[in-house]
């Protein structure tokens, strides 16, 4: 048996006090070494490389929100900016429901994506840089006219 297949992972759950407790303690670190700049975008991959407890729309929603606020609690423009990538390479897990709930947790200036399109009840969906869009096609940084534009 390989050492990796017989380890258990386990993370700090959003909701919990000590999230915000360590990522304020590392957000104010890292604005101390750049000597207080920032961009105010800030990646942060929950369920990367971990499921959640839950895919339960609630608890996903909870999740967002409290990464979200405690964010904003050292940076009140912080941004979250996520992969995309986990809707498609856990499709079995991550429901059109589910990937709602933790979507529809922050508002559309609070959470960002890498750009992945999705599927969500049939319908293309692109997450993009500070819009995000649950159904129809939300505009890309990356059109032809060198800002926010149709893809």
């Amino acid at each position: 048996m390989s050492l990796i297949a017989d380890t258990y992972n386990t993370a700090i759950d959003p909701t919990w006090e000590t999230w915000s407790k360590v990522q304020t303690a590392f957000l104010e670190k890292q604005r101390d070494l750049y000597g207080g700049w920032t961009a105010h975008y800030y990646s942060v991959d929950l369920y990367t490389t971990l499921e959640p407890p839950s895919y339960s729309p609630d608890y996903l929603r909870a999740n967002t929100r409290f990464v979200i606020d405690s964010l904003r609690q050292v940076d009140p423009q912080a941004v979250w900016v996520m992969s995309g990538g986990i809707f498609i390479n856990k499709s079995d897990t991550w429901t059109p429901d589910a990937i709602e709930g933790l979507l529809s947790g922050a508002e559309d200036d609070e959470m960002a994506s890498d750009g992945v399109s999705i599927m969500i009840d049939d319908r293309s969906c692109l997450i993009s840089l500070r819009k995000r869009c649950l159904r129809g096609t939300a505009p890309t940084p990356f059109s032809a006219s060198g800002g926010y534009g149709t893809p």
